[in-house]
Order: structure tokens, then sequence, then C-alpha cells
């Protein structure tokens, strides 16, 4: 049991924009905006520095190489649009920008730090609505990618067996986040059927199949 003493609130900040995304770091607090806008907050609720992109600034992880230097990764999603465009980009503690990627595989849905099993630095995993996650060390090379089953929306990485390297947990979507153009397994009547919901309202999906027990998609 912990004794947290109770405090009342106070506005450090305040945004003209939805927020979006929150992480806390070394140095503050990292705060992305719907506007496309992520800024550095320091304790004192002075912006250290900030940046835009061509999206919602919605995926906000804070990063350490092993001699505790801070990075930050964010994530810039503009859906919805015929020409969206979706980033993500590396910066040092300064604000200065190290990298940028552009994501073929569309929405960026989450950004976690692992430690590189070849050189026992910290990098980092995005995951992507389009069934992949890909690996990027501090510099911004990108040193793998996995295709990943369906929309990844979260992931974790840690030592669970004690060997010194990372095991990477990977999340689907859940059933809260199914929708229309995701292909589900279901059971039915004892057999188990791939189909694919193509319209979804309220809490009813309607799905659709070849109706063959034997395919597979």
């Amino acid at each position: 049991k912990v004794n947290v003493p109770e405090l009342p609130g106070a506005s450090v900040y305040k945004f003209s924009s939805d927020l979006a995304a929150f992480a806390v770091g070394k140095s503050g607090f990292g705060i992305g905006s719907v506007d496309g806008t992520f800024r550095l907050l320091t304790p004192g609720g002075v912006i250290a520095w900030q940046d835009s992109g061509p999206g919602a600034a919605d995926v906000v992880c804070a990063l350490q190489d092993r001699n505790g230097k801070e990075y930050w990764a964010v994530a810039y999603n503009r859906i919805n649009v015929p020409d969206y465009i979706n980033i993500w980009r590396l910066y040092d503690s300064s604000g200065q920008k190290i990298a940028e990627y552009k994501n073929p595989f569309h929405r960026i849905t989450t950004i976690f730090p692992f430690r590189n099993p070849q050189t026992g630095d910290t990098g980092f995993i995005a995951g992507c609505s389009g069934w992949m996650a890909l690996a990027f060390d501090l510099t911004g090379k990108k040193l793998w990618q996995f295709k990943c089953y369906h929309n990844m929306i979260s992931g974790a990485a840690a030592d669970c067996d004690g060997d010194g390297k990372d095991e990477i947990m990977l999340s689907p979507c859940s059933k809260k986040e199914l929708k229309p153009m995701d292909v589900i397994l279901f059971r039915y009547e004892g057999e188990h059927i791939l189909h694919r919901i193509i319209c979804k309202k309220y809490n009813q999906l309607t799905i659709k199949g070849d109706g063959s027990y034997n395919a597979k998609e």
C-alpha cells in the first residue's frame, strides 16, 4: 500500500486543439495534438520545443539510449483523404529531427522501445494498421519488418526468459476495433469459417464469404 497525497488540480498549459497522445520522458512531457503539433513541455509547463507534421500527432514515445540520451518518436497520421501520407519522425532531446520515415502500410498505430540484440542499444518498433511491424534503430535505420495479422494496435518488449534478448509482444485488433474489410475467423455449426466484414452498423457486422469451409485467405 502506498499513501499518495491528493494534490489540487493545476493548469500547466492550455491547448487550442484536442490532445491525441501523451508520453513522459526524462526531460518532460511529450504531447501530440489533433492539429498535427507535437510539443515537449518541461515539468513547469514551458515549451522546450515543438514541431508540426502533415497529420494528427497521435502516437508519441520517449526513448533513451544506453548512455541516457533522450529521443522522441512521433507519428503523424493523416487519414480519410485521397492523398494521405502517414509518417514518423525521430527527434533528439533538443528537437533536432534525426530521421523521417514515410509509412506505406497505412496508419501508424503504436510505437514502443526494444533492445537491439546486435548492439545492446535501444531501438523502437512502429506498428501499422497495414498488418506490419517495423523495427528501427536510433539513427532511423530500418532493421527488419514483420507481418502481423490483423491491424496491430499495441505492443511491448521485455526480456521475459532472462536470455539477454527482448521478446516482442504484438497485439492485433480486439472485438471493439473490428471494422469493414477485416477478415475474421469464426465458428459456425462446429466448423471454422473465414469471412470478410463488408459493413458495420452500431454493433452489428455484415460479413461475406464464399461459404467454403476449406477456403484459406
